[in-house]
Formats: C-alpha cells, structure tokens, sequence
C-alpha cells in the first residue's frame, strides 16, 4: 500500500491563494476608431502639405486645385469626428472601469472567483456570470456575480477551439411558474 498524493488538491491548494493575493482590477480601453486613408477622398499626395495654386488663365488645373482643397477639407473633418468619437468613446471606457472596480469591492469579488479558479485548475473551465439582478419589491437592481460549472455550459460542438465558437450557451433551470411569469407563457 502506497500514500500518493491528489495532485489536482495540492494545485488548488497553492496557486489558487496565490492568484487572489492581489488586488482584482478591470481594465476597460476604448476601440480606437477607423481613420480613412487620404487616397479613400482622392487626396493626391500628403494631405497636410496644401499644393501651391495653380497659375491664372489654366481653369482645368484650378478645378483640379479645387476639388483637392474640398477633399483635404472632407478628409480633415473625418479625422476631426473620429477624434472626437475616440476621446467620448475614452469617456465612457473610464466610467465603466470604474464602476466595475467599485463593484468588485462591494460585491466581494474576490471570495466569489474561488470557485470558477478551483474548477479552472483542475478541470480546465471554470466560469463566472456578472449580470444584473432585480432587487426584492422592485426596489432596484444590483450587480451580482454567479458561479457556473462546466456542466452548465455548453459550446458550440463544431468548433476546435474556444474562439472558433459561433456560440456559447449557459444552461438553465426555473421554476415553470417563473418561466410562464417571465416570458408570459401560458
């Protein structure tokens, strides 16, 4: 008879502690907008260098010159409203992050990663559900988190890979009297 370790209980038992030891933090980053290249506004040239007039009496070359300082003009104002786009797109990307950072702290986020990082470990898939919850009475709502096993779900069978996946599904049981209240079934 020989005394042999549970190697998945000793995994737990050190890397979990050690991966909840710091703080939880999102991270949210605005989507940097698309900036069209000059040539989409047929921009010949570098459009930060306006050409030189062209000389009086040649009108082809003017309306040349014309369409040119028109397309420089679109091209400017483009790249102004995607800027702009970009800097309220920031805006919103810092709102969010802080209100998921105030959120890990009120909810006790850290407690609640036990469970998904255990079951990551030693089964390979562990996962949590951030969601809003509808408080008692309807007094409001409250961000909540909650464990789901590996049992509960389910990707898509056809792909290889997690990210070749056209579709993730969570599996989920209620009480028919809440199905039929929820989606008015009768």
């Amino acid at each position: 008879f020989r005394v042999r370790d549970n190697a998945a209980a000793k995994c737990v038992q050190i890397f979990v502690p050690m991966f909840l030891q710091g703080e939880l933090a999102c991270t949210v980053k605005a989507n940097k907008p698309f900036v069209p290249p000059p040539q989409l506004f047929g921009i010949q040239g570098d459009p930060n260098q306006p050409q030189p007039p062209p000389p009086p009496g040649n009108q082809q070359a003017l309306m040349q010159y014309v369409q040119q300082e028109q397309a420089r003009q679109q091209y400017f104002m483009a790249v102004e409203q995607s800027q702009s786009d970009y800097v309220q797109r920031e805006y919103r990307a810092s709102i969010m992050e802080s209100f998921l950072n105030y959120s890990i702290k009120e909810v006790g986020l850290k407690e609640e990663a036990r469970p998904p990082l255990r079951d990551c470990l030693v089964r390979g898939l562990g996962a949590m559900i951030t969601e809003m919850v509808d408080l008692p009475n309807g007094s409001g709502k409250l961000v909540a988190d909650t464990y789901l096993d590996d049992d509960r779900i389910v990707i898509d069978p056809d792909a290889r890979r997690l990210k070749d996946a056209k579709w993730v599904a969570i599996k989920c049981e209620h009480p028919a009297w809440e199905v039929a209240q929820q989606y008015q079934a009768y």
